[in-house]
């Protein structure tokens, strides 16, 4: 008989780890409680080492193989990846086990990242059938707070050389267990756009005596949107999103001042560029017509995620020999224009990020998302299967 992949002592635990994470959760850079209970985990797992406060609060295991590792080997170390950190966002959710911390809640899966990881870590130490060496990296502060970067800045590639590395999202728009991938880009570079307009302040009855920054703001906003629907390929993936507008005290006075900000995507460095370039453009005309100053803060946010041809075919490889039918691998998938701060891991080695199908009816960053415990145990199929083909 076959002998199982993962253990049903390993999915319970998994699903016990998934809970108490989602109960607790922390925002980047900030994740003491998670990271405590991540090293009180893995230490009481057979593996050779548990590295703690990379960055403040990352951790990275070693598990060892009890195979040698020869230097012929296409692979003699990788590293798995799960980050941590959870969002601002109040949960509207009644599970039982809902965030005990208010305006807090791991509304995009990092709970389930890190229980899969663990998991499959679980296993791996247990029964250490590969050549090599496996990191799992549980990286703090991916919710906007460059916490890979800082990993890396803090010597993660020197203490821990790896000859690839590889990343896991659960994916709401996919059914549950399907999986997608595709060579190159998959995540967008995502950038963020600060605008204040500058007016002058007078009586709503007088307009004529204020240049008013409400009317300029409201004619910007239209008016950047043109970018992606008139100035960009059709066929181009690109995105300027405003999600915050400010301004005004009460219903008669024409304020001073109005503050937008936004994102602008894009999945190369030429529309990027474009793209701030056209904002400043559409900005500046819009300032000159309604006589008020416009200043933009653009910043630079998430590198696009390549993934590389190699270790894109390997990964397809292995989905395609844990799934049951081939329709559930989308290869390639369409890009998303969601960032992700992999992004810098994979510009220093060999990665693939992939897509793990969670068919949530609540998508990311949504008050009633929870990620499925019936995902954790193919999320965490996936990575033995990963360490076990390219360590053989």
């Amino acid at each position: 008989m076959q002998k199982k992949i993962i253990q049903d002592n390993t999915i319970a635990a998994m699903t016990s780890w998934r809970r108490e994470f989602h109960q607790c959760p922390e925002v980047g850079m900030e994740e003491k409680l998670t990271s405590k209970k991540i090293e009180t985990i893995l230490k009481s797992m057979p593996v050779d080492e548990v590295v703690t406060a990379i960055a403040g609060t990352g951790v990275v295991a070693v598990i060892k193989g009890k195979h040698p590792s020869k230097q012929g080997n296409n692979y003699r170390a990788i590293g798995l990846r799960a980050d941590i950190d959870a969002l601002p966002l109040q949960e509207n959710g009644t599970p039982f086990y809902k965030s005990k911390h208010p305006g807090i809640m791991h509304a995009c899966g990092h709970d389930g990242h890190m229980a899969m990881l663990l998991g499959a870590t679980q296993e791996l130490a247990h029964s250490r059938d590969f050549a090599g060496n496996v990191y799992a990296i549980f990286q703090p502060g991916e919710e906007g707070f460059f916490g890979a970067q800082k990993m890396i800045e803090e010597g993660l590639f020197d203490r821990f050389p790896m000859d690839a590395i590889f990343g896991m999202h659960g994916w709401p728009d996919l059914p549950l267990g399907e999986f997608g991938l595709a060579p190159g880009a998959i995540m967008a570079n995502s950038d963020e756009l600060y605008i204040t307009i500058t007016g002058k302040g007078g009586h709503g009855a007088q307009p004529h005596h204020s240049p008013d920054p409400i009317v300029a703001l409201s004619e910007l906003i239209l008016s950047l949107q043109t970018i992606v629907s008139r100035r960009i390929n059709p066929h181009t993936p690109a995105v300027i999103s405003i999600t915050e507008v400010h301004s005004g005290t009460t219903h008669n006075i024409i304020p001073a001042t109005a503050r937008l900000s936004g994102t602008a995507r894009s999945l190369s460095s030429d529309v990027r560029e474009f793209l701030k370039a056209s904002i400043f453009q559409i900005a500046e005309g819009i300032a000159a017509i309604h006589n008020v100053k416009i200043d933009i803060n653009y910043v630079y946010g998430y590198p696009v995620t390549i993934n590389s041809e190699r270790e894109t075919t390997l990964c397809k490889e292995v989905i395609s020999s844990i799934i049951s039918h081939p329709q559930q691998l989308h290869y390639p998938v369409p890009a998303s224009l969601g960032g992700e701060d992999f992004s810098y891991f994979a510009e220093k080695v060999p990665a693939c990020y992939i897509h793990l199908g969670i068919g949530t009816p609540s998508p990311l960053h949504h008050p009633d998302f929870d990620f499925p415990d019936e995902a954790l145990a193919i999320g965490a199929k996936y990575w033995i299967t990963l360490a076990r083909t390219l360590l053989a």
